[in-house]
């Protein structure tokens, strides 16, 4: 599911500015998954920034756009880097990822803006280098 969720927020990730991952959603199935009965035990790992507190935002953008000459790296979160764009802010609700318009207020730090609102948020850019793949 949130594999769908991502491959349909993708074509939006812009490679020129940082992204603000916030997250506006407070589902986790984590305690259902630790409770399941089947296989092995289950360590879980909340990530309160994340989708669904499952997996890095990051990490999960970067495995679906599968970039040729480059990964999405997380950025610290305070303050936006100097000389960067405004970020583009993308949320996460249940069920999706929604891109907001740009422009928005002007507000020069969207992530204390965020923060002032109590939702947890993740900064994160895609930074170009020539990936290694594996020959075959």
């Amino acid at each position: 599911r949130l594999l769908r969720e991502a491959r349909a927020a993708a074509p939006g990730f812009p490679g020129d500015r940082p992204v603000l991952l916030v997250r506006a959603e407070r589902i986790s199935p984590l305690l259902e998954i630790s409770l399941e009965p089947r296989g092995l035990y289950k360590l879980w790992f909340p990530r309160n920034r994340d989708p669904y507190g499952l997996v890095d935002g990051s990490a999960l953008f970067d495995w679906v756009l599968d970039l040729p000459e480059g990964v999405v790296t997380e950025l610290p979160p305070d303050p936006v880097p100097k000389g960067s764009p405004p970020p583009r802010i993308l949320l996460h609700e249940a069920g999706g990822f929604r891109w907001l318009p740009e422009g928005g207020a002007g507000e020069p730090d969207p992530v204390r803006v965020w923060r002032r609102r109590g939702v947890p948020v993740k900064l994160m850019e895609v930074q170009g280098f020539p990936r290694e793949r594996p020959a075959g």
